[in-house]
């Protein structure tokens, strides 16, 4: 994108929600010439963003962390800016960490998250927001739409919206033994660039009877459907993904993604293991027989899956958007009471 007046000229003829680009660069985590290249674009992305907030003028900003809010945040400080931000994971990343001590406020979706601030006044357990249409879903018309039983276990397999192929080869190895199931469905979205292979490959498995009722899909957009009637979940633990299974209650199966910046897929997921609401398989350990086992050891299991219900409810916050929010309007409030006050006090001894 361009920089000076023509990134201003784009900048006003934005319409309705404003979606601004600014320069960012990944930071490598050694010393390199990268490295020096990484800060030009950042300064670029500093200079960016002056310009945004200049034309703006917004009231607080909220970094949801990344290396692509940290210009923003930069140049908000630069400008007096008040600034939230927002640790959508167990263990915060760089950027939250250094601009946590700057920060009015500090939002969590872990509970021991606060930990790592110094600042621990400052953090408040908001949860990470969910989508609303996830509770819109009633169970009668999902099993319908997968011509699934409600007497029957359902279990819900992905890997996140592209897919994950390990999760996908561990259910194409353990299909033979899971189709033996006579009470048991499963819904696998195997994300699109994999899907097809999937398929051919399931398709090849000898199965006697055919006993699993098994629905595949590459993506399916209202995932809402699909968790309005799982009893249990395998999948990533990416903090969205933990936020919308904890908001509904939802027994789960964590294998964690092994190439997460700082390993944070797995750290939240072993929060959720102790905590109760989950299990962990990891990447590495994952196989046909893996996968198998640990969905027959808990699909089966009323009162495990009753007890991780309970404490996936526990976890969940549903009114994280709602928190989040009332920390920036109470953020503006007091803004806006301190600059009304040092008006009146001008006005007061201008004479």
């Amino acid at each position: 994108m361009g920089t000076g007046k023509g990134l201003e000229e784009e900048l006003v003829k934005k319409e309705g929600i404003p979606f601004f680009p600014i320069r960012a660069k990944g930071l490598e985590r050694k010393i390199s010439l990268s490295l020096i290249s990484t800060m030009f674009v950042f300064l670029k992305g500093v200079k960016d963003s002056f310009i945004i907030l200049r034309l703006e003028r917004p009231d607080i900003i909220l970094g949801t962390g990344g290396y692509v809010t940290a210009p923003v945040l930069c140049a908000g400080l630069l400008r007096r800016i008040p600034i939230i931000i927002h640790e959508q994971n167990s263990i915060p990343g760089i950027v939250n960490k250094i601009f946590g001590r700057f920060a009015e406020s500090i939002a969590v979706s872990f509970p021991d998250t606060e930990k790592y601030f110094p600042q621990k006044k400052k953090v408040v357990l908001t949860g990470n927001p969910v989508r609303k249409e996830l509770f819109q879903y009633k169970k009668e018309e999902a099993y319908d739409f997968f011509e699934f039983s409600p007497d029957i276990q359902t279990g819900v397999i992905f890997g996140g919206s592209r897919g994950s192929k390990s999760i996908n080869q561990a259910v194409i190895e353990s299909f033979q033994q899971i189709s033996r199931f006579r009470k048991l469905q499963i819904i696998h979205l195997t994300g699109k660039d994999d899907y097809e292979r999937v398929v051919e490959e399931i398709k090849k498995i000898p199965t006697k009877g055919e006993k699993l009722v098994y629905r595949c899909y590459p993506y399916f957009e209202e995932i809402g459907k699909a968790y309005s009637i799982a009893d249990f979940i395998l999948a990533r633990a990416g903090a969205t993904t933990i936020a919308e299974i904890t908001a509904l209650g939802i027994p789960s199966i964590f294998v964690p993604y092994p190439y997460a910046s700082e390993g944070h897929q797995e750290k939240n997921a072993r929060y959720l293991e102790k905590f109760g609401a989950g299990r962990v398989v990891l990447d590495k350990d994952l196989s046909g027989e893996t996968l198998y086992e640990a969905i027959k050891s808990l699909a089966f299991n009323e009162a495990a899956l009753s007890k991780m219900r309970k404490k996936s409810k526990e976890f969940g916050r549903l009114n994280a958007a709602n928190e989040i929010a009332n920390l920036v309007l109470g953020l503006k409030a007091s803004k806006e009471a301190i600059n009304s006050y040092i008006g009146k006090s001008e006005e007061d001894t201008s004479w």
